[in-house]
């Protein structure tokens, strides 16, 4: 194809060639930027570059060409195909790329998750190193190929970074901190964390991500100051919500619920998980009035969802407002519910008495299909033990059927059951038809009082 063709004839020689080479689809992209042809047609030939790439061998293309379609395929965001490109790739053909491009090729390397890209990652950067071209770009990208697969060799180079001054971008914190909190490593996070502090950072996800490192921690204190350094300006629903979440850690929930009212003064609106935060400590500490002034807020956020329901029923439960729980369940389309809220709902008839209730609910779970769980068996046994109701337990265990029940407080809850029911020797038969490491303390506990009231 000559320089002084038409783009027509170009597109018609390419078009009429038997086979198509990275070569040929590189020139016709760049062609088409040239002579400012349609997005359309420009999408054609890196759609071709991309299927030649699957089928490329090293020898085809020169390394000028080679080059091109990196920097095409990372302007389009063709990752899959740069990856595929560069582990085809020899590595004196890596070594012979420009820096800049080498940059290219760690950014792209930094979010694939093979152990085989940081085999190539390490030889881009020591070819770098030896350039003594290693950018800010190479140093953050590479470190980040490095926290994936070898978090040791990733803090080395992040201390490294820090102590010869070299900036470290938020995206490599925020990875080196997600990783380090993923392996437990509580020493190296707080090592992260304070280079974070000293970096003056005001990324939002950045500062959650510490702030949940130190809830996580208990050190509820150090969550807080974070977040309170913060400008307002700084603070969205989910750094709040990390707030809040160090406030019920130190058990002050009127505080917590200052927050909420602290967030609709800057116009930030609460979202599910806000209430859920907040309605559960409300719970947990059995404080109505408290829960009943979130409640009033409710109509704030958009969307209940399921785990905020369930949050709901849960709070009139502890508080034994069992009424206003199934009243609140009832309300609500049985397609916005899930086997945790129906496990709250039968906790609330328990709780008002009603067994009979209970098992309503529980066969009506099977009409529509939704599962029962090993906690809606527990839940409901308990209640026919503590009442030495065995007809009633019966019923229980033909509507969900003990070969359904794997879970160890499953069959805790059924043994104390038949024992509360001095039902001895089905509780006897049931123990020793599981295998032992089905079972847990409490089960044999069980056992070995049958074993003392049957002599």
């Amino acid at each position: 194809m000559k320089p002084h063709l038409t783009f027509e004839e170009c597109a018609s020689l390419y078009a009429n060639t038997n086979t198509k080479s990275m070569s040929l689809a590189t020139l016709m992209i760049t062609l088409c930027s040239k002579h400012k042809r349609s997005e359309v047609e420009r999408r054609k030939y890196i759609d071709e570059l991309k299927n030649i790439i699957h089928h490329f061998d090293e020898g085809s293309a020169t390394i000028r060409t080679i080059d091109i379609a990196i920097s095409t395929l990372v302007q389009e965001e063709g990752y899959d195909e740069v990856v595929t490109l560069v582990r085809k790739l020899g590595n004196s053909s890596l070594a012979s790329l420009k820096s800049f491009r080498l940059d290219q090729i760690l950014k792209v390397l930094s979010s694939y998750p093979n152990d085989f890209e940081l085999d190539i990652a390490k030889h881009i950067f020591s070819v770098l190193l030896e350039r003594k071209q290693v950018s800010l770009y190479a140093y953050n990208y590479y470190a980040q190929c490095l926290f994936k697969y070898n978090f040791e060799e990733g803090m080395t180079l992040l201390h490294e970074m820090n102590a010869q001054k070299i900036k470290i971008f938020d995206n490599l914190f925020i990875s080196s901190l997600t990783f380090s909190l993923k392996k437990n490593k509580q020493k190296e996070s707080r090592m992260i964390c304070s280079m974070i502090e000293h970096s003056k950072t005001t990324n939002k996800v950045l500062l959650t991500t510490m702030v949940n490192f130190y809830n996580k921690c208990e050190d509820y204190d150090k969550a807080i100051e974070i977040t309170r350094n913060v400008s307002s300006d700084g603070l969205d629903t989910t750094s709040y919500n990390c707030l809040i979440q160090s406030y019920i850690g130190k058990s002050d929930l009127n505080r917590a619920i200052e927050m909420l009212a602290e967030m609709q003064q800057q116009n930030i609106s609460p979202d599910s998980a806000t209430f859920t935060i907040i309605l559960t400590a409300c719970a947990d500490s059995k404080n109505y009035e408290q829960g009943l002034k979130v409640l009033s807020l409710k109509n704030k956020i958009k969307h209940i969802t399921i785990r905020m329901l369930n949050a709901m029923i849960n709070f009139y439960n502890k508080c034994e407002k069992f009424d206003k729980a199934i009243e609140l369940f009832e309300s609500v389309t049985k397609d916005r519910v899930d086997t945790t809220s129906y496990n709250c709902v039968i906790q609330s008839y328990i709780g008002k008495g009603d067994l009979n209730g209970a098992i309503e609910i529980l066969a009506e779970m099977q009409h529509l299909n939704i599962s029962p769980d090993s906690a809606t068996l527990t839940i409901i046994l308990t209640a026919c033990a503590d009442s030495k109701n065995y007809e009633q337990g019966l019923k229980v265990l033909n509507i969900i059927g003990e070969n359904k029940t794997s879970n160890n407080h499953s069959i805790t809850s059924m043994i104390n059951f038949y024992n509360k029911c001095e039902k001895f020797d089905k509780a006897i038969e049931l123990f020793e038809s599981v295998s032992k490491d089905r079972l847990d303390t409490t089960s044999s506990q069980l056992f070995n009082s049958i074993l003392y009231w049957k002599r």
